[in-house]
């Protein structure tokens, strides 16, 4: 006999079904649906349709709680009652079966036009709260304009402050779940089996099956046991399940999420054993065994499909497909990697099918979860520093190392250095930064497959530049120098001081520089500049600075990259001048010599003169220097027949010479000799 294909889907449910109406109390409020009345023979069939909108709509509310209907019908039948659209029959129903609210009608069809009367009862105050009277076109409309309706019934619930919107859950509450929902055929039932995780006492559960995933659920059965047998399953239909769990008093809570299962009735391969699931960056590398049980069974094994579902999904999804001889003989197990990650931090949860030659499936595995790397976390160490920034960060275990990535505000990033090595947790950027300038970074992880998206950005700010210096001050009247001082700047980042200077204080230009952040003072003496020739051996000519001029000077700090601070306020100094010259220098003759005499010059601080001669036009010779008490000179030292010129200087204390001042010409006295 031919064997029909058998596909079935195994669902991990990791669901918090939290909700406050199960531990709430022991007052019950919920809603029973009843069945619409259908009017006339052409309504038949439109009536369920309403219904089954409402169902559906309902569903996606997760603060009314809807009376399951196999249950509804099972207490209705003990009670020898059935569902009516009898206001009297409805408010002794909804009283038997202990629903708060009843939702009832019925439904005609006058032409192309369907029309329904519906109303929603409170039994306890027995009284409609609210009623609606909508018509649809068509059939298609119903289910498209029945959500506004429904949204409409679950105001009107909670306006009647009858406690079926949920209050707050409580962190008792919290603690309510299952997990491991999971389904699989056998023989001519399906089995449903759970795992309850829960520290709040739970007296039974639920269990709930549709023919889709979006329902509307049906109740099948209750047990207090943690499994649940479905016998009246038919081959080839798709079963859908959900749970409710029930409180010791009654109240039910019910998970969102489903499992599901195509059920052929066939024997199946079983699934294999997965070892061990490791997350990496943005990929997982899975473990598994073939069963033996499959050898037992002789199921000829072809391959295996791997499914993948994420902490928001609730379906499983198949990602690849695997041939079985792709286990390298050396080793027992198979290992696949998902690279299909595009995110990081994601909780995944893998299960794997058997497939055989005849294509038929396994029941997927027992699960297995895990978490790929969330990005390092990225903190600015040290900011405000000297062209450098300073990080720390989580490492991520599975990396192998780090890279890091720089922007300003008018460029775009750029990666800027790779950090070797998983245990790294800490670095100092000082690659070409500037100073005063605010720096984005962000940080991601790598390995050999992948990177991780980017760490959350931090923002860095590089030391300005040097401040002004302050106190600037220059000492005038030094010969041939000027002496500048400033107040340090108490900072170890600054290299030094370029001083600047000129003779226009609107003109000036750096003339050296000074090393050291607690240097203050400068002396000026002039400057080496280059030759145009070999003037001296080093190919530099020194010019000093000249004499009674005035030099303007301002003053700016540099950091140890050479980064120059603003400029300080300009000062100004004069250098000492030369002394003045003598007023009158006066030559005469007498017999064999000639006498000079002058007025002394004007300064104070006259140290001597300096007695310079010309023979006939030619060229000065020094002759003496004289005391500054002195004004005259007798010159003896002469010839006949020549001319004399004489030339005198005034020199001061420090050196300084005045300019010459010339005599009148002066024959020799000295006769010519005879002979």
């Amino acid at each position: 006999m031919a064997r029909s294909k058998k596909r079935a889907v195994f669902v991990l449910l990791v669901c918090l079904c939290m909700s406050a109406t199960v531990f709430a109390g022991d007052e019950q409020s919920v809603l029973a649906l009843f069945n619409l009345r259908p009017t006339n023979f052409d309504a038949m069939g439109y009536n369920s349709d309403i219904l089954y909108a409402v169902v559906s709509a309902l569903e996606k509310n997760k603060s009314i709680d809807v009376l399951p209907r196999r249950e509804m019908e099972a207490l209705l039948s003990q009670a020898g009652l059935a569902q009516s659209d009898n206001r009297a029959h409805v408010i002794k129903a909804g009283n038997a079966i202990g629903a708060s609210f009843v939702f009832y009608g019925s439904v005609t069809k006058t032409g192309p036009i369907i029309s329904a009367d519906l109303h929603l009862l409170d039994v306890r105050q027995q009284k409609v709260v609210q009623s609606w009277s909508p018509s649809f076109s068509r059939a298609e409309a119903i289910k498209s304009e029945i959500d506004s309706l429904a949204r409409e019934l679950a105001m009107a619930i909670s306006k009647t402050g009858a406690g079926m919107v949920s209050p707050p859950v409580t962190a008792a509450q919290e603690a309510v779940g299952v997990e491991n929902l999971a389904v699989k055929a056998q023989d001519k039932q399906v089995i449903i089996s759970w795992r309850c995780n829960s520290i709040q006492p739970v007296a039974g559960f639920n269990v709930y099956r549709a023919s889709n995933p979006q329902g509307p659920y049906q109740f099948q059965g209750r047990t207090i046991e943690n499994t649940y047998t479905d016998e009246r399953v038919q081959s080839g239909r798709h079963y859908h399940y959900r749970l409710g769990l029930l409180a010791p008093n009654g109240r039910e809570s019910m998970c969102p999420l489903t499992a599901d299962i195509k059920f052929t009735g066939e024997k199946v391969p079983h699934p294999p054993l997965i070892m061990s699931a490791s997350g990496h960056i943005r990929r997982v590398v899975i473990e598994f065994v073939p069963s033996l049980q499959n050898v037992q069974a002789k199921f000829k094994i072809t391959g295996y499909e791997i499914y993948r579902r994420s902490a928001s999904d609730s379906v499983w999804k198949p990602i690849f497909s695997m041939d079985a001889g792709m286990r390298s003989k050396s080793k027992l197990g198979f290992s696949v990697e998902d690279q299909q990650i595009d995110t990081d931090g994601a909780t995944l949860t893998y299960a794997i099918k058997s497939i055989d030659h005849k294509q038929s499936e396994s029941a997927l595995s027992d699960p297995v979860s895990v978490q790929t790397p969330l990005p390092p976390e990225l903190h600015i160490a040290g900011d405000n520093q000297l062209r450098r920034v300073e990080f720390t960060w989580r490492p991520v275990t599975q990396a192998l190392g780090y890279y890091l990535f720089r922007k300003t505000d008018q460029t775009d990033w750029q990666r800027v250095a790779e950090i070797k090595g998983a245990d790294q947790a800490a670095y100092t950027d000082n690659l070409d930064l500037d100073d005063d300038t605010v720096y984005h970074y962000h940080l991601t992880a790598y390995d050999q497959g992948a990177q991780t998206g980017k760490s959350n950005i931090v923002k860095a700010h590089t030391k300005a530049r040097p401040p002004i210096p302050a106190d600037l001050q220059v000492v005038s009247g030094l010969v041939k120098s000027a002496r500048v001082s400033w107040t340090p700047i108490d900072d170890p980042d600054i290299g030094g001081y370029v001083i600047y200077r000129g003779t226009d204080a609107g003109d000036l230009a750096p003339i050296d520089k000074v090393k050291g952040y607690q240097t203050g003072t400068f002396v000026d003496k002039g400057k080496f500049l280059p030759s145009f020739g070999a003037l001296l051996k080093k190919g530099q000519l020194f010019t000093s600075l000249e004499d009674g001029q005035t030099y303007f000077y301002a003053v700016a700090g540099i950091n140890l990259f050479g980064g120059e601070g603003e400029r300080s306020a300009t000062v100004s100094a004069r250098t000492k001048p030369r002394p003045p010259p003598v007023p009158v220098l006066k030559a005469s003759s007498a017999p064999g010599q000639i006498l000079l005499h002058w007025e002394q010059s004007a300064a104070a601080d006259i140290a001597s003169y300096k007695i310079f001669r010309s023979k006939n036009n030619n060229g000065w010779d020094k002759v003496e220097t004289v005391s500054a008490g002195q004004n005259s000179y007798r010159d003896t030292d002469l010839k006949s027949e020549i001319e004399y010129r004489y030339r005198i200087v005034a020199e001061d204390q420090d050196g300084l010479e005045s300019d010459p001042v010339e005599s009148n010409r002066i024959l020799s006295p000295v006769p010519k000799a005879e002979g």
